[in-house]
Protein backbone atom coordinates (compact mmCIF):
# COMPACT_ATOMS: atom_id res chain seq x y z
CA UNK A 1 0.00 0.00 0.00
CA UNK A 2 3.00 2.33 0.89
CA UNK A 3 4.49 1.85 -2.87
CA UNK A 4 0.88 2.46 -4.09
CA UNK A 5 0.67 5.86 -2.65
CA UNK A 6 4.30 7.14 -2.87
CA UNK A 7 3.80 6.24 -6.66
CA UNK A 8 0.47 9.04 -6.71
CA UNK A 9 2.52 11.40 -4.80
CA UNK A 10 4.75 11.00 -7.98
CA UNK A 11 2.77 11.62 -10.61
CA UNK A 12 0.74 14.53 -9.15
CA UNK A 13 4.12 16.55 -8.99
CA UNK A 14 4.45 16.66 -13.01
CA UNK A 15 1.06 17.58 -13.29
CA UNK A 16 1.62 20.45 -10.68
CA UNK A 17 4.27 21.80 -13.13
CA UNK A 18 1.75 21.55 -16.01
CA UNK A 19 -0.30 23.91 -14.29
CA UNK A 20 2.16 26.15 -14.07
CA UNK A 21 3.02 26.33 -17.53
CA UNK A 22 -0.51 26.99 -18.45
CA UNK A 23 -0.78 30.19 -16.67
CA UNK A 24 2.65 31.28 -17.86
CA UNK A 25 1.49 31.10 -21.71
CA UNK A 26 -1.86 32.20 -20.72
CA UNK A 27 -0.15 35.45 -19.10
CA UNK A 28 1.95 35.94 -22.22
CA UNK A 29 -0.93 35.30 -24.50
CA UNK A 30 -2.84 37.96 -23.23
CA UNK A 31 0.28 40.35 -24.01
CA UNK A 32 -0.26 39.54 -27.98
CA UNK A 33 -2.92 42.48 -28.03
CA UNK A 34 0.25 45.11 -27.62
CA UNK A 35 2.56 43.87 -30.41
CA UNK A 36 -0.68 42.06 -32.67
CA UNK A 37 0.18 42.82 -36.42
CA UNK A 38 -1.47 46.09 -37.59
CA UNK A 39 -3.11 47.56 -40.20
CA UNK A 40 -0.68 49.27 -42.19
CA UNK A 41 -3.24 52.28 -42.38
CA UNK A 42 -2.76 52.19 -38.62
CA UNK A 43 1.42 53.06 -39.28
CA UNK A 44 3.13 55.53 -39.88
CA UNK A 45 4.37 54.69 -42.75
CA UNK A 46 8.16 55.35 -41.70
CA UNK A 47 8.14 53.78 -39.09
CA UNK A 48 9.15 49.88 -40.25
CA UNK A 49 6.90 47.04 -39.39
CA UNK A 50 8.94 44.55 -37.05
CA UNK A 51 7.76 41.52 -36.19
CA UNK A 52 9.38 39.45 -33.35
CA UNK A 53 10.35 35.99 -33.55
CA UNK A 54 8.61 35.50 -29.78
CA UNK A 55 5.25 37.52 -30.71
CA UNK A 56 4.87 35.13 -33.64
CA UNK A 57 5.26 31.48 -31.58
CA UNK A 58 3.30 32.62 -28.76
CA UNK A 59 0.67 33.97 -31.30
CA UNK A 60 -0.76 29.94 -31.68
CA UNK A 61 -3.73 30.24 -34.36
CA UNK A 62 -3.66 34.03 -34.54
CA UNK A 63 -1.29 34.44 -36.81
CA UNK A 64 -1.86 30.60 -38.99
CA UNK A 65 -2.70 31.56 -42.64
CA UNK A 66 -6.14 30.40 -44.19
CA UNK A 67 -5.34 31.69 -47.70
CA UNK A 68 -3.07 32.99 -49.96
CA UNK A 69 -3.49 34.82 -53.15
CA UNK A 70 -2.73 38.36 -54.82
CA UNK A 71 0.16 38.63 -52.69
CA UNK A 72 -1.39 38.82 -49.78
CA UNK A 73 -1.87 35.81 -46.81
CA UNK A 74 -5.29 36.37 -44.89
CA UNK A 75 -4.86 34.90 -41.41
CA UNK A 76 -7.06 34.20 -38.53
CA UNK A 77 -6.68 37.78 -37.24
CA UNK A 78 -7.53 39.12 -40.83
CA UNK A 79 -10.74 36.87 -40.48
CA UNK A 80 -11.77 38.15 -37.25
CA UNK A 81 -12.44 41.54 -38.53
CA UNK A 82 -15.15 40.56 -40.23
CA UNK A 83 -17.26 39.74 -37.37
CA UNK A 84 -20.60 42.48 -36.76
CA UNK A 85 -19.15 45.76 -35.85
CA UNK A 86 -15.40 45.44 -36.54
CA UNK A 87 -13.63 48.13 -38.92
CA UNK A 88 -11.98 45.55 -41.91
CA UNK A 89 -8.19 45.80 -41.95
CA UNK A 90 -6.12 46.51 -45.45
CA UNK A 91 -5.76 42.21 -46.20
CA UNK A 92 -9.38 41.59 -46.23
CA UNK A 93 -10.37 44.32 -48.77
CA UNK A 94 -7.59 44.04 -50.69
CA UNK A 95 -7.98 40.33 -51.06
CA UNK A 96 -11.73 41.05 -51.78
CA UNK A 97 -11.24 43.70 -54.39
CA UNK A 98 -9.32 41.55 -56.37
CA UNK A 99 -10.92 38.55 -55.91
CA UNK A 100 -14.20 40.41 -57.61
CA UNK A 101 -12.03 42.10 -59.97
CA UNK A 102 -10.58 38.53 -61.34
CA UNK A 103 -14.15 37.40 -61.37
CA UNK A 104 -15.53 39.89 -63.49
CA UNK A 105 -14.31 39.10 -66.86
CA UNK A 106 -12.25 42.45 -67.25
CA UNK A 107 -8.76 43.21 -67.43
CA UNK A 108 -8.99 44.94 -63.68
CA UNK A 109 -5.54 46.45 -61.15
CA UNK A 110 -6.60 46.79 -57.87
CA UNK A 111 -4.15 48.51 -56.00
CA UNK A 112 -2.69 48.56 -52.26
CA UNK A 113 -4.57 50.26 -50.01
CA UNK A 114 -1.28 51.65 -48.97
CA UNK A 115 -0.98 53.59 -51.96
CA UNK A 116 -2.98 56.67 -51.45
CA UNK A 117 -1.32 57.47 -47.91
CA UNK A 118 2.45 56.53 -50.31
CA UNK A 119 1.20 59.74 -52.59
CA UNK A 120 0.04 61.74 -50.05
CA UNK A 121 3.03 61.97 -47.49
CA UNK A 122 6.13 61.14 -50.40
CA UNK A 123 4.41 61.49 -54.05
CA UNK A 124 6.24 58.62 -55.16
CA UNK A 125 3.19 56.57 -56.43
CA UNK A 126 5.43 55.76 -59.87
CA UNK A 127 7.11 53.23 -57.45
CA UNK A 128 3.69 51.04 -56.89
CA UNK A 129 3.67 50.69 -61.25
CA UNK A 130 6.79 50.25 -62.02
CA UNK A 131 5.96 46.47 -63.37
CA UNK A 132 2.86 47.71 -65.39
CA UNK A 133 3.81 51.04 -66.49
CA UNK A 134 3.08 50.44 -70.30
CA UNK A 135 0.40 47.97 -69.19
CA UNK A 136 -3.68 48.77 -70.57
CA UNK A 137 -6.37 48.10 -68.41
CA UNK A 138 -10.24 48.01 -68.72
CA UNK A 139 -10.81 49.32 -65.24
CA UNK A 140 -8.52 50.77 -62.24
CA UNK A 141 -9.81 50.04 -58.73
CA UNK A 142 -8.05 52.17 -55.78
CA UNK A 143 -9.22 51.72 -52.06
CA UNK A 144 -9.05 55.21 -50.06
CA UNK A 145 -8.57 55.12 -46.58
CA UNK A 146 -8.16 58.59 -45.01
CA UNK A 147 -6.20 58.61 -41.62
CA UNK A 148 -8.14 61.96 -40.91
CA UNK A 149 -11.39 60.46 -40.56
CA UNK A 150 -10.67 56.95 -39.93
CA UNK A 151 -12.71 56.17 -42.71
CA UNK A 152 -12.48 53.92 -45.81
CA UNK A 153 -13.90 54.87 -49.65
CA UNK A 154 -13.34 53.83 -53.18
CA UNK A 155 -12.12 55.40 -56.60
CA UNK A 156 -12.67 53.48 -59.46
CA UNK A 157 -11.26 54.24 -62.81
CA UNK A 158 -13.18 53.33 -65.69
CA UNK A 159 -10.50 53.28 -68.70
CA UNK A 160 -12.89 52.56 -71.02
CA UNK A 161 -15.47 54.94 -70.87
CA UNK A 162 -12.77 57.47 -69.62
CA UNK A 163 -14.60 58.36 -66.27
CA UNK A 164 -13.36 58.27 -62.86
CA UNK A 165 -15.86 57.56 -59.92
CA UNK A 166 -15.65 58.42 -56.48
CA UNK A 167 -17.97 56.30 -53.64
CA UNK A 168 -18.29 57.12 -50.44
CA UNK A 169 -21.33 55.63 -48.23
CA UNK A 170 -20.56 58.46 -45.47
CA UNK A 171 -19.24 61.94 -46.05
CA UNK A 172 -19.61 64.38 -49.40
CA UNK A 173 -16.31 64.06 -51.93
CA UNK A 174 -13.40 65.00 -50.38
CA UNK A 175 -11.88 67.24 -53.77
CA UNK A 176 -8.28 66.50 -52.58
CA UNK A 177 -8.88 62.72 -53.09
CA UNK A 178 -9.78 62.72 -56.99
CA UNK A 179 -7.50 65.50 -57.82
CA UNK A 180 -4.16 63.66 -55.67
CA UNK A 181 -5.15 60.32 -57.25
CA UNK A 182 -5.26 62.09 -60.61
CA UNK A 183 -2.12 63.48 -60.06
CA UNK A 184 -0.52 60.47 -59.35
CA UNK A 185 -1.69 58.25 -61.56
CA UNK A 186 -1.49 60.79 -64.95
CA UNK A 187 2.41 60.44 -64.11
CA UNK A 188 2.33 56.62 -63.33
CA UNK A 189 0.79 55.12 -65.91
CA UNK A 190 0.80 56.03 -69.80
CA UNK A 191 -2.78 54.90 -70.22
CA UNK A 192 -3.64 57.69 -67.94
CA UNK A 193 -1.63 60.90 -68.87
CA UNK A 194 -5.57 62.64 -70.07
CA UNK A 195 -6.77 61.10 -66.71
CA UNK A 196 -7.27 65.13 -65.31
CA UNK A 197 -9.15 66.05 -68.21
CA UNK A 198 -11.76 62.96 -67.64
CA UNK A 199 -15.22 63.64 -66.20
CA UNK A 200 -15.56 62.63 -62.01
CA UNK A 201 -18.91 61.39 -61.26
CA UNK A 202 -19.65 61.33 -57.48
CA UNK A 203 -21.66 58.50 -55.66
CA UNK A 204 -21.50 60.37 -52.40
CA UNK A 205 -25.58 60.66 -52.62
CA UNK A 206 -26.61 57.91 -54.29
CA UNK A 207 -25.02 54.86 -52.43
CA UNK A 208 -26.57 53.13 -49.44
CA UNK A 209 -25.74 55.13 -46.45
CA UNK A 210 -23.97 53.37 -43.81
CA UNK A 211 -25.52 53.73 -40.09
CA UNK A 212 -22.60 53.41 -37.63
CA UNK A 213 -18.86 54.00 -37.82
CA UNK A 214 -17.96 50.56 -38.95
CA UNK A 215 -19.21 49.94 -42.00
CA UNK A 216 -17.68 51.96 -44.44
CA UNK A 217 -15.58 49.06 -45.22
CA UNK A 218 -18.97 47.10 -46.20
CA UNK A 219 -20.48 49.45 -48.21
CA UNK A 220 -18.00 50.35 -50.82
CA UNK A 221 -17.82 47.18 -52.09
CA UNK A 222 -20.39 45.91 -54.30
CA UNK A 223 -22.06 43.61 -51.54
CA UNK A 224 -23.48 46.51 -49.34
CA UNK A 225 -25.59 45.03 -46.74
CA UNK A 226 -23.94 44.10 -42.89
CA UNK A 227 -25.38 40.22 -43.56
CA UNK A 228 -22.68 39.86 -46.31
CA UNK A 229 -19.72 39.79 -43.93
CA UNK A 230 -19.94 36.15 -43.24
CA UNK A 231 -20.72 36.05 -46.99
CA UNK A 232 -17.38 37.37 -47.23
CA UNK A 233 -15.94 35.81 -45.16
CA UNK A 234 -16.48 31.91 -47.25
CA UNK A 235 -15.87 33.60 -50.35
CA UNK A 236 -12.78 34.47 -49.11
CA UNK A 237 -11.78 31.24 -47.68
CA UNK A 238 -12.95 29.55 -50.64
CA UNK A 239 -11.06 32.45 -53.00
CA UNK A 240 -14.65 32.02 -55.34
CA UNK A 241 -16.97 34.99 -55.35
CA UNK A 242 -20.47 32.75 -55.17
CA UNK A 243 -22.60 33.21 -58.36
CA UNK A 244 -26.31 33.47 -58.10
CA UNK A 245 -27.22 33.70 -61.50
CA UNK A 246 -25.07 30.49 -62.73
CA UNK A 247 -26.91 28.27 -59.80
CA UNK A 248 -30.08 29.45 -61.02
CA UNK A 249 -29.42 29.04 -64.58
CA UNK A 250 -28.28 25.76 -64.72
CA UNK A 251 -31.25 24.91 -62.92
CA UNK A 252 -34.11 26.31 -65.39
CA UNK A 253 -32.48 25.27 -68.73
CA UNK A 254 -34.74 23.37 -69.98
CA UNK A 255 -38.73 22.16 -69.10
CA UNK A 256 -41.11 24.40 -67.26
CA UNK A 257 -39.67 26.29 -63.94
CA UNK A 258 -40.60 28.27 -61.43
CA UNK A 259 -38.78 30.21 -58.17
CA UNK A 260 -39.96 31.47 -54.87
CA UNK A 261 -37.84 34.17 -53.08
CA UNK A 262 -39.10 36.26 -49.62
CA UNK A 263 -36.85 39.14 -50.61
CA UNK A 264 -37.18 41.59 -47.51
CA UNK A 265 -38.13 44.47 -48.78
CA UNK A 266 -37.46 44.91 -53.34
CA UNK A 267 -36.65 48.38 -52.61
CA UNK A 268 -32.59 48.21 -53.16
CA UNK A 269 -32.76 44.72 -55.14
CA UNK A 270 -33.65 45.61 -58.36
CA UNK A 271 -30.56 45.48 -59.90
CA UNK A 272 -30.28 41.57 -58.84
CA UNK A 273 -33.84 40.66 -60.03
CA UNK A 274 -32.89 41.63 -63.43
CA UNK A 275 -30.04 39.92 -63.33
CA UNK A 276 -32.12 36.73 -62.60
CA UNK A 277 -34.84 37.89 -65.21
CA UNK A 278 -32.32 38.43 -68.16
CA UNK A 279 -29.81 35.24 -67.56
CA UNK A 280 -31.88 32.46 -65.82
CA UNK A 281 -34.93 30.65 -67.68
CA UNK A 282 -37.96 30.95 -65.01
CA UNK A 283 -41.44 30.63 -66.20
CA UNK A 284 -43.19 32.22 -63.22
CA UNK A 285 -41.40 34.26 -60.37
CA UNK A 286 -42.65 34.68 -57.10
CA UNK A 287 -41.91 37.32 -55.05
CA UNK A 288 -42.69 37.76 -51.43
CA UNK A 289 -42.86 40.65 -49.02
CA UNK A 290 -41.73 42.93 -52.02
CA UNK A 291 -42.72 46.09 -49.03
CA UNK A 292 -43.73 47.97 -52.12
CA UNK A 293 -46.62 50.67 -51.70
CA UNK A 294 -48.85 52.43 -55.11
CA UNK A 295 -47.25 55.51 -54.61
CA UNK A 296 -43.68 53.84 -55.48
CA UNK A 297 -42.40 54.09 -58.93
CA UNK A 298 -42.21 50.48 -60.46
CA UNK A 299 -40.07 51.30 -63.59
CA UNK A 300 -36.93 49.48 -62.35
CA UNK A 301 -38.54 46.10 -61.34
CA UNK A 302 -40.27 45.92 -64.99
CA UNK A 303 -38.93 43.42 -67.99
CA UNK A 304 -39.48 43.48 -71.42
CA UNK A 305 -39.29 39.29 -71.11
CA UNK A 306 -42.30 39.23 -68.41
CA UNK A 307 -45.32 40.50 -67.45
CA UNK A 308 -46.19 41.47 -63.75
CA UNK A 309 -48.48 41.64 -61.26
CA UNK A 310 -48.29 43.64 -58.25
CA UNK A 311 -50.09 42.97 -54.67
CA UNK A 312 -49.95 45.67 -52.36
CA UNK A 313 -50.71 45.55 -48.94
CA UNK A 314 -53.58 47.53 -47.83
CA UNK A 315 -51.89 50.90 -45.69
CA UNK A 316 -52.69 51.04 -42.04
CA UNK A 317 -53.14 54.32 -40.64
CA UNK A 318 -51.33 53.89 -37.67
CA UNK A 319 -48.20 53.62 -39.75
CA UNK A 320 -46.22 55.21 -42.34
CA UNK A 321 -45.32 54.87 -45.80
CA UNK A 322 -41.94 53.48 -44.89
CA UNK A 323 -43.24 50.90 -42.65
CA UNK A 324 -45.23 49.45 -44.88
CA UNK A 325 -44.73 45.62 -44.82
CA UNK A 326 -45.83 42.57 -47.41
CA UNK A 327 -46.44 42.75 -51.05
CA UNK A 328 -46.90 40.40 -53.06
CA UNK A 329 -45.17 40.09 -56.96
CA UNK A 330 -45.83 37.73 -60.04
CA UNK A 331 -43.45 37.62 -62.86
CA UNK A 332 -45.16 35.72 -66.03
CA UNK A 333 -43.04 34.78 -69.59
CA UNK A 334 -44.60 36.30 -72.13
CA UNK A 335 -46.37 33.75 -73.99
CA UNK A 336 -48.09 32.53 -70.70
CA UNK A 337 -51.91 32.57 -71.23
CA UNK A 338 -53.59 33.41 -68.02
CA UNK A 339 -57.23 32.28 -68.00
CA UNK A 340 -58.51 33.71 -64.86
CA UNK A 341 -56.87 36.20 -62.43
CA UNK A 342 -57.73 37.44 -58.88
CA UNK A 343 -55.68 39.49 -56.60
CA UNK A 344 -56.62 39.95 -53.00
CA UNK A 345 -57.85 43.52 -51.57
CA UNK A 346 -57.68 42.95 -48.10
CA UNK A 347 -54.73 42.12 -45.41
CA UNK A 348 -55.01 38.29 -46.26
CA UNK A 349 -52.22 38.17 -49.26
CA UNK A 350 -52.51 36.38 -52.19
CA UNK A 351 -52.60 36.48 -55.87
CA UNK A 352 -54.50 33.66 -57.59
CA UNK A 353 -53.68 33.24 -61.63
CA UNK A 354 -54.76 30.23 -63.73
CA UNK A 355 -53.19 29.48 -66.74
CA UNK A 356 -52.65 27.30 -69.64
CA UNK A 357 -49.36 25.49 -70.55
CA UNK A 358 -49.63 23.22 -74.00
CA UNK A 359 -53.28 22.46 -72.92
CA UNK A 360 -52.59 21.24 -69.09
CA UNK A 361 -54.56 24.17 -66.85
CA UNK A 362 -52.95 24.94 -63.39
CA UNK A 363 -54.04 26.96 -60.84
CA UNK A 364 -51.49 29.31 -59.05
CA UNK A 365 -52.14 30.57 -55.30
CA UNK A 366 -49.46 33.02 -54.63
CA UNK A 367 -49.34 34.13 -50.68
CA UNK A 368 -47.48 35.45 -47.40
CA UNK A 369 -48.57 35.24 -44.37
CA UNK A 370 -47.52 37.84 -42.01
CA UNK A 371 -45.92 36.87 -38.43
CA UNK A 372 -48.14 38.04 -36.50
CA UNK A 373 -51.33 36.98 -38.58
CA UNK A 374 -52.76 33.62 -36.10
CA UNK A 375 -51.82 30.35 -38.35
CA UNK A 376 -55.91 29.19 -37.80
CA UNK A 377 -57.47 32.48 -39.27
CA UNK A 378 -55.25 32.34 -42.06
CA UNK A 379 -55.36 28.84 -42.86
CA UNK A 380 -59.55 29.21 -42.83
CA UNK A 381 -58.90 31.99 -45.67
CA UNK A 382 -56.71 29.81 -47.54
CA UNK A 383 -59.25 27.03 -47.21
CA UNK A 384 -62.15 29.04 -48.14
CA UNK A 385 -60.11 30.30 -51.35
CA UNK A 386 -58.99 26.80 -52.38
CA UNK A 387 -62.75 25.56 -52.02
CA UNK A 388 -63.28 27.97 -54.48
CA UNK A 389 -61.53 26.57 -57.34
CA UNK A 390 -62.13 23.26 -59.31
CA UNK A 391 -60.55 20.41 -57.66
CA UNK A 392 -59.67 18.86 -60.74
CA UNK A 393 -57.09 21.37 -61.82
CA UNK A 394 -53.58 20.81 -60.40
CA UNK A 395 -52.97 23.36 -57.99
CA UNK A 396 -49.84 25.07 -56.73
CA UNK A 397 -49.68 27.23 -53.34
CA UNK A 398 -46.68 28.93 -53.94
CA UNK A 399 -44.90 31.25 -51.18
CA UNK A 400 -44.06 32.09 -47.03
CA UNK A 401 -46.47 31.09 -45.20
CA UNK A 402 -44.53 31.13 -41.58
CA UNK A 403 -45.08 28.34 -40.08
CA UNK A 404 -42.03 26.22 -39.69
CA UNK A 405 -42.39 22.80 -40.92
CA UNK A 406 -39.19 21.66 -40.31
CA UNK A 407 -39.49 18.29 -38.59
CA UNK A 408 -43.46 18.47 -39.03
CA UNK A 409 -43.35 20.90 -35.84
CA UNK A 410 -46.94 22.69 -37.00
CA UNK A 411 -49.52 20.25 -36.93
CA UNK A 412 -52.49 22.55 -37.79
CA UNK A 413 -50.60 23.38 -41.16
CA UNK A 414 -49.83 19.38 -41.67
CA UNK A 415 -53.79 18.78 -41.25
CA UNK A 416 -54.32 21.28 -44.06
CA UNK A 417 -51.98 19.58 -46.07
CA UNK A 418 -53.54 16.33 -45.44
CA UNK A 419 -57.29 17.86 -45.99
CA UNK A 420 -56.74 18.90 -49.45
CA UNK A 421 -54.15 16.07 -50.27
CA UNK A 422 -51.18 18.82 -50.35
CA UNK A 423 -47.64 18.01 -50.62
CA UNK A 424 -44.86 20.09 -49.71
CA UNK A 425 -42.13 19.53 -51.88
CA UNK A 426 -39.39 21.85 -50.30
CA UNK A 427 -37.58 19.01 -47.68
CA UNK A 428 -34.48 21.79 -46.79
CA UNK A 429 -34.65 24.84 -44.20
CA UNK A 430 -35.39 27.63 -46.42
CA UNK A 431 -34.39 30.52 -43.79
CA UNK A 432 -31.04 30.40 -42.21
CA UNK A 433 -29.95 32.82 -39.33
CA UNK A 434 -26.83 33.39 -38.00
CA UNK A 435 -25.95 35.54 -35.20
CA UNK A 436 -22.78 36.79 -33.81
CA UNK A 437 -22.95 36.15 -29.88
CA UNK A 438 -19.71 38.49 -28.06
CA UNK A 439 -19.80 36.79 -25.01
CA UNK A 440 -18.53 33.69 -26.40
CA UNK A 441 -16.79 34.92 -29.96
CA UNK A 442 -19.19 32.24 -31.50
CA UNK A 443 -21.95 32.92 -34.55
CA UNK A 444 -25.00 30.18 -34.36
CA UNK A 445 -27.08 29.55 -36.83
CA UNK A 446 -30.61 29.08 -36.85
CA UNK A 447 -32.42 27.09 -39.52
CA UNK A 448 -35.85 26.98 -40.37
CA UNK A 449 -38.78 26.02 -43.56
CA UNK A 450 -40.98 29.00 -43.74
CA UNK A 451 -41.24 28.83 -47.61
CA UNK A 452 -42.98 26.52 -49.26
CA UNK A 453 -43.79 24.96 -52.84
CA UNK A 454 -47.50 23.14 -52.53
CA UNK A 455 -48.56 20.61 -54.88
CA UNK A 456 -51.55 18.27 -54.89
CA UNK A 457 -50.58 16.23 -58.32
CA UNK A 458 -47.70 14.91 -59.75
CA UNK A 459 -46.26 17.57 -62.13
CA UNK A 460 -43.26 18.50 -59.84
CA UNK A 461 -39.80 16.62 -61.74
CA UNK A 462 -37.47 18.49 -59.15
CA UNK A 463 -37.24 21.08 -56.41
CA UNK A 464 -34.48 22.64 -54.82
CA UNK A 465 -33.19 25.51 -52.13
CA UNK A 466 -30.62 27.39 -53.34
CA UNK A 467 -28.88 30.27 -51.12
CA UNK A 468 -29.82 33.85 -52.01
CA UNK A 469 -26.80 36.22 -51.26
CA UNK A 470 -29.25 39.18 -50.98
CA UNK A 471 -32.02 37.81 -48.23
CA UNK A 472 -31.84 35.62 -45.02
CA UNK A 473 -34.76 33.12 -47.28
CA UNK A 474 -33.33 30.67 -49.74
CA UNK A 475 -34.33 30.56 -53.28
CA UNK A 476 -36.69 27.33 -53.83
CA UNK A 477 -37.13 26.32 -57.21
CA UNK A 478 -39.33 23.60 -58.46
CA UNK A 479 -39.15 21.93 -62.11
CA UNK A 480 -42.58 20.68 -63.43
CA UNK A 481 -43.16 17.97 -66.18
CA UNK A 482 -44.09 20.25 -68.72
CA UNK A 483 -42.35 21.90 -71.66
CA UNK A 484 -41.18 25.20 -71.22
CA UNK A 485 -43.23 27.78 -72.93
CA UNK A 486 -42.20 29.22 -76.78
CA UNK A 487 -40.82 32.76 -75.71
CA UNK A 488 -42.86 35.58 -77.52
CA UNK A 489 -41.03 38.13 -78.46
CA UNK A 490 -42.60 41.62 -77.82
CA UNK A 491 -42.50 43.60 -81.31
CA UNK A 492 -42.98 47.52 -81.96
CA UNK A 493 -43.79 49.53 -84.85
CA UNK A 494 -41.33 52.18 -85.75
CA UNK A 495 -39.76 54.55 -88.57
CA UNK A 496 -36.12 54.88 -88.79
CA UNK A 497 -35.66 58.80 -87.63
CA UNK A 498 -31.84 58.99 -88.11
CA UNK A 499 -29.95 62.12 -88.14
CA UNK A 500 -29.46 61.38 -91.87
CA UNK A 501 -33.44 60.65 -92.53
CA UNK A 502 -34.79 63.88 -91.47
CA UNK A 503 -32.47 65.79 -93.47
CA UNK A 504 -33.54 64.02 -96.20
CA UNK A 505 -37.16 64.36 -94.94
CA UNK A 506 -36.46 68.12 -94.58
CA UNK A 507 -35.39 68.89 -98.04
CA UNK A 508 -38.38 66.87 -99.68
CA UNK A 509 -40.69 69.13 -97.42
CA UNK A 510 -39.11 72.48 -99.20
CA UNK A 511 -39.24 71.14 -102.33
CA UNK A 512 -43.30 70.94 -102.03
CA UNK A 513 -44.98 73.32 -104.26
CA UNK A 514 -47.03 74.62 -101.41
CA UNK A 515 -49.61 76.91 -103.47
CA UNK A 516 -51.07 73.52 -104.78
CA UNK A 517 -52.70 73.38 -101.37
CA UNK A 518 -54.72 76.77 -102.10
CA UNK A 519 -56.94 75.16 -104.48
CA UNK A 520 -58.83 72.98 -101.44
CA UNK A 521 -61.66 75.66 -99.87
CA UNK A 522 -61.33 75.13 -96.52
CA UNK A 523 -58.54 75.11 -94.08
CA UNK A 524 -59.07 70.74 -92.97
CA UNK A 525 -58.58 70.00 -96.51
CA UNK A 526 -55.83 71.66 -96.68
CA UNK A 527 -53.98 70.24 -93.90
CA UNK A 528 -55.40 66.74 -94.77
CA UNK A 529 -53.53 67.62 -98.54
CA UNK A 530 -50.25 68.70 -97.20
CA UNK A 531 -50.25 66.09 -94.37
CA UNK A 532 -51.02 63.60 -97.22
CA UNK A 533 -48.23 64.78 -99.30
CA UNK A 534 -45.64 64.83 -95.81
CA UNK A 535 -46.85 60.97 -95.09
CA UNK A 536 -45.63 59.86 -98.70
CA UNK A 537 -42.19 61.31 -98.23
CA UNK A 538 -41.77 59.53 -94.82
CA UNK A 539 -42.84 56.37 -96.15
CA UNK A 540 -40.49 57.19 -98.72
CA UNK A 541 -37.50 57.34 -97.10
CA UNK A 542 -38.21 55.83 -93.88
CA UNK A 543 -40.99 53.51 -94.32
CA UNK A 544 -42.85 51.92 -91.11
CA UNK A 545 -41.00 48.72 -90.14
CA UNK A 546 -41.68 46.25 -87.65
CA UNK A 547 -38.83 45.94 -84.79
CA UNK A 548 -38.38 43.24 -82.72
Amino acid sequence: TKSVISKKHIELKPKKKKTEINVKLNVSNLNLGLNRRYSLNQLNPSVPIVRSRKNSINAFNADNVLVSDYDCKITNNDIKTLLPNQCLNDNIIHFYLNLLASSCGKKCYVTSSYLFLSYIQSQKATQWFKKVKSEIFDYLIIPVFQTSRKHWSLVFIDCIKKKVFYLDSIFSTPKYVVDQTNDALSAALDQLKEIKIWPVECYDNNLPRQNNATDCDIKFCPKEINKFRFHIKNEILNKCIISLEKSLVKFSKVDFNILHININSLINKGYEIQQILDQANFDLIFISETRLNPTRPTNQFLNSNYNQIFYYRPSDDSKSVKEIGGGLLVYMKNGLKILRQKISSTRHEYIYIQIIIRNQVINFIHSYKAPNYKNDEYLEKLDNLIFSLDPNIPLFIIGDLNMDNFFNRDLTFNEFLSCHSLINFIIDPTRTKTRYFSHDMQFRTKSSQLDVILHNGNLIKESRTIECPFSDHSFITAKLGIQAVTKETKTIFGRNLSFNNIQLIIAEIVKLDFDQFNMFGSVDLQWAAFKTKVHLILDNISPIKEIK
